[in-house]
């Protein structure tokens, strides 16, 4: 034992101290592997989070916070392409247009707008070939950068630039600032944030596609639900059209021979009293019958540049006599400079007709409606406000419904307001109604404007 431990004394200088060196070198060796083991760990654990969330923000703001943490930076950011959540690039090449634009700050003492940044050929290149952090300092010297887009980035104080890319396109870029503690960005640092990217970019792109799937459903199922409802309307309407041909073969005679009695009973008072009931309520079903094949048959009206300004205000001239009489005045409000649309002036006076007659049957005791105008994109229009006893919250969905009706049998066919319903939708438009915050309901009628919709076959 004494002679081993002699001999082990007795070792040379230089073995000794190369055996040191291999010890250093493999304790930081275990160093950097536990390290990238760490990076690793930690990566795996924000792609299992990032694939959890559906909403881009939340996917931003987490990986800034963790960009931020995991480097000891002061702060980052992140720019999309535009068409991330939309559509993808088809071409390697940069397009003549291509920009990203600012989507997210962490950290960062510019407050500003978000704002469009556009790398030059060469920057897009780079980055589209290296796919690894590119150091800001180099880039600006080296790719002789726009001056406005180098101010761009020095107010997110950019450091280093870590490229997106998918498929091999440039979906976006992150930017951090230097570290906090001034040291410089290891190649391991360079390693995790490639990684990094690489993982936002695909839970980026995997975000725009369950969005796109999300919109794309929602569209199908209102297709759906139109599809339904044509189907709905076409084969009640041919139900009333057939209904209403075989009562008014009947009814038409019954009219002619009520007629040939009033003449011959003249002379009998009472008895012409009768008849002259008979024959308004033989009118009534003639009217019903009138209602039931307008529901169906094809308008054979033309569609012409109308000004609603006019139409309104006609319209409302030729009823406002009986509403007058039960106390209801008619307010016309913003009715100036009002955009011309396409379409038939005495259909859309029906569907006037209509809800002002349904207006006035809900308003017992009188009181205003106000009918005003307003203007949505490539639509104008015209909401008929009441102050009546609104409609049931329950009969809100079913209200244009055919043969659908909140009045007595004897005052309503429940037909109005869906003939009212198929003009508006065949002149390309929408009607829409709901209930006042305090009483009565609003109704809105949305009509192309001129040159906005093709005229239907008919």
């Amino acid at each position: 034992m004494d002679k081993h431990r002699r001999s082990q004394s007795r070792l040379p200088l230089v073995d000794k101290i190369t055996f040191e060196e291999e010890v250093s070198e493999l304790t930081d060796a275990n160093k950097r592997l536990r390290r990238k083991i760490f990076d690793l760990y930690t990566i795996f654990e924000i792609s299992v989070h990032l694939n959890s969330m559906s909403s881009s923000d939340q996917l931003l703001n987490g990986i800034l916070l963790t960009c931020i943490g995991q480097m000891g930076v002061g702060g980052a950011a992140i720019m999309l392409s535009p068409g991330t959540f939309q559509e993808e690039h088809k071409s390697t090449k940069m397009p003549n247009d291509f920009s990203l634009e600012l989507a997210c700050t962490k950290g960062l003492t510019y407050k500003g707008e978000r704002f469009s940044f556009c790398p030059n050929r060469r920057l897009y290149h780079l980055m589209l070939s290296q796919k690894r952090p590119i150091y800001y300092a180099d880039a600006v010297h080296a790719l002789e950068m726009r001056q406005t887009e180098i101010s761009k980035l020095n107010s997110l104080e950019a450091a280093l630039i870590v490229p997106m890319i998918l498929k091999n396109q440039l979906r976006g870029i992150m930017t951090l600032t230097n570290k906090i503690s001034q040291a410089d960005f290891q190649e391991n640092d360079l390693e995790f944030l490639s990684i990094l990217a690489n993982q936002l970019t695909v839970a980026v792109d995997n975000s725009r596609l369950y969005l796109s799937e999300k919109e794309a459903n929602l569209k199908l199922a209102a297709i759906q639900k139109q599809l339904v409802e044509s189907e709905k309307m076409a084969a009640l309407g041919k139900l009333s059209a057939s209904i209403a041909h075989e009562i008014n073969n009947p009814l038409g005679i019954i009219k002619n021979y009520l007629l040939l009695l009033k003449l011959d009973l003249e002379q009998n008072n009472n008895t012409l009293s009768s008849i002259s009931i008979i024959q308004d309520e033989v009118n009534r079903i003639s009217s019903i019958v009138g209602q039931l094949l307008d529901f169906y048959r094809p308008h054979k009206n033309v569609f012409q540049a109308l000004n609603l300004e006019g139409l309104v205000k006609e319209t409302v001239g030729i009823i406002s006599r009986p509403f007058e009489q039960g106390g209801i005045k008619i307010m016309l409000n913003d009715f100036h400079n009002l955009s011309e649309v396409n379409g038939s002036f005495e259909q859309l006076r029906q569907v006037l007709i209509n809800i002002l007659l349904n207006a006035k049957d809900s308003m017992r005791d009188g009181g205003f409606i106000n009918i005003s105008s307003s203007r949505n994109g490539d639509f104008q229009s015209i909401s008929i406000s009441d102050c009546g006893s609104g409609i049931p919250k329950e009969h809100l969905p079913h209200i244009f419904e055919p043969f659908f009706t909140t009045k007595e049998v004897s005052n309503g066919t429940g037909l109005g307001l869906s003939v009212s319903y198929g003009i508006i939708k065949n002149h390309g438009g929408d009607i829409t109604v709901r209930n006042n915050d305090e009483r009565g309901a609003t109704f809105t009628i949305s009509l192309p404007l001129k040159d906005k919709v093709k005229e239907k076959s008919r």
